[in-house]
């Protein structure tokens, strides 16, 4: 319970829990905290021992990290998860593990992270050839300590940084709508500071026939919480009748509801902004591949933004004299084609995309940026093929003195025929790979199928191809798990867990993050 549902280390001293334990199980001694502790240890030294064995065998590991500052005692910390596939092949969800909540006690430089980055590897014996790719947020010393490690190469800024960024700078750019926005913040911070408004909404629901287990609640927009000025609007617009209701009763608030041209505004700009609030939700994942719906995925808002785009901004202009909306629709636009382009040009993105049997070629909207994925994949078969050739022949050649019937003329042929494994071909030299131009032939499977799946089904025939895939489908395309991660931390380190050093603060991450197949069995 300690390490899996976050109860402090003195929950075995609590009065209540020692009176349930002994009603469930009267003859079963509670350990005191001490020896509570003490358990905690060795179950971390055990499991931590299986992990670094396992971690040693992985070819294709996926970083996430991210910097914390805990609000009790002001001590920063980097948090590091990793994410794989494991080498049985029996899993078809990506596997991921805390592997670390290192206390800072330097200034944020890029060189310090990376020094702490490249202790906590081989703490955990993680070689950094094995790391396929880091993704961090967009901070300038996350970004050059990753590169500093692994180079540009291996290293992708979040997605979902990217896409919330584009939300906030569409906003800044027409002062009127922010206007609107910070209005609807002021009205949803009295709410909150109110007990008397937050009251009247709870009766005025329970009126209309809501029960106290599904009362709404206003939502106050967080600029560090991503999608939360989408979640606010939406929020807001349900509870609109509500909140007119409460005010006008309440009296002098100081806080007008928004007129009829203004809540039209917010409706009109919540559904501009839910495509990227979808968006954000799916590519958040972290056991399934989320790298290859990068793609398609901005594909997707660019069609449903320009279908719904110029109708929405001038069903806005109509209703309002303030020319707000050409800004922020010329900002919008402008990222339509821009992060399309530049998404396409990562190349963890193109290929994953190209890999994953749902997608394919489907999505590219740049012949070029197809055809460069197409050849990314065609060298790098290529050099396994180079790699396992030199192999094939000697096995070939140890086994033809065994099999060379002296009667047969045929038989060395045969024997070559039988003895020679295989191996992907070409076209011509410097053409696309048999199993990859088969690959891409063959008609995508349906979305909903899992591709890791749907991979290894098609490893028989598609050997070479599908080690590959296995490489890039298992990578994450944001830092959430990293943030999730220091959620799970502000739920452990709490006012009366403050003291908790940093050492025991990633003992409990590790062990609450292992799978419950594995804690249990």
């Amino acid at each position: 319970m300690v390490c899996r549902d976050n109860l402090p280390l003195s929950t075995s001293e609590h009065e209540g829990f020692k009176r349930f334990v002994k009603k469930a199980v009267p003859q079963y001694k509670l350990p005191c905290r001490t020896t509570l502790t003490r358990m905690i240890d060795t179950k971390y030294e055990f499991f931590k021992k299986i992990s670094m064995a396992e971690f040693a065998t992985l070819k294709s590991v996926t970083l996430t990290c991210d910097i914390w500052t805990e609000d009790q005692t002001k001590q920063s910390y980097l948090g590091i998860t990793v994410h794989y596939l494991p080498d049985s092949g029996s899993d078809d969800e990506i596997c991921s593990a805390n592997i670390g909540v290192v206390p800072l006690s330097e200034s944020h430089t890029s060189a310090y992270i990376a020094k702490v980055i490249c202790e906590s590897l081989s703490d955990w014996n993680i070689s950094t050839d094995s790391i396929s790719l880091m993704v961090t947020d967009n901070g300038a010393n996350m970004v050059a300590a990753a590169r500093e490690v692994f180079g540009s190469s291996r290293h992708i800024g979040c997605i979902g940084h990217t896409l919330n960024l584009i939300v906030t700078q569409a906003v800044a750019a027409s002062p009127a709508l922010e206007t609107v926005i910070q209005k609807v913040k002021s009205i949803v911070t009295f709410f909150k500071n109110s007990v008397t408004a937050s009251d009247n909404s709870k009766k005025m629901q329970l009126v209309n026939g809501k029960t106290e287990g599904t009362l709404l609640k206003l939502i106050q927009d967080v600029e560090t919480r991503w999608n939360s000025k989408y979640q606010m609007m939406e929020r807001f617009v349900a509870l609109a009748d509500l909140i007119s209701a409460v005010l006008l009763k309440l009296g002098n608030t100081g806080r007008d509801m928004l007129t009829g041209s203004e809540l039209a505004i917010i409706k009109e700009a919540i559904k501009l902004l839910k495509p990227i609030f979808r968006a954000t939700e799916e590519l958040s994942a972290e056991k399934y591949t989320s790298t290859s719906k990068v793609i398609p995925i901005c594909y997707i808002m660019r069609q449903v933004r320009l279908a719904t785009f110029q109708t929405s901004f001038e069903y806005i202009r109509d209703r309002t004299t303030q020319q707000f909306d050409w800004p922020a629709k010329t900002k919008l636009a402008a990222w339509d084609g821009q992060t399309l382009r530049n998404v396409e040009r990562v190349h963890v993105y193109s290929i994953s995309t190209l890999l994953d049997p749902r997608f394919k070629r489907l999505h590219f909207s740049s012949a070029l940026t197809q055809s460069e994925a197409i050849q990314h994949v065609s060298n790098m078969m290529k050099a396994n093929l180079r790699t396992s050739e030199p192999e094939a022949r000697v096995s070939v050649q140890k086994n033809l003195s065994a099999q060379i019937d002296p009667d047969d003329f045929w038989s060395i042929h045969d024997s070559i025929i039988a003895a020679t494994p295989s191996v992907p071909g070409h076209d011509a030299p410097g053409g696309i790979p048999i199993e990859l131009r088969q690959f891409l032939n063959t008609p995508t499977v349906l979305r909903t199928t899992n591709p890791i799946t749907e991979c290894r089904r098609l490893k028989v025939e598609y050997p070479c191809l599908s080690q590959i895939a296995f490489k890039y489908l298992s990578m994450v395309a944001t830092s959430v798990p990293a943030e999730r991660l220091f959620f799970k931390a502000g739920s452990i380190v709490t006012k009366q867990r403050n003291r908790l050093l940093g050492k025991r603060i990633s003992k409990l991450l590790f062990l609450g993050s292992l799978s419950e197949d594995r804690w249990f069995k």
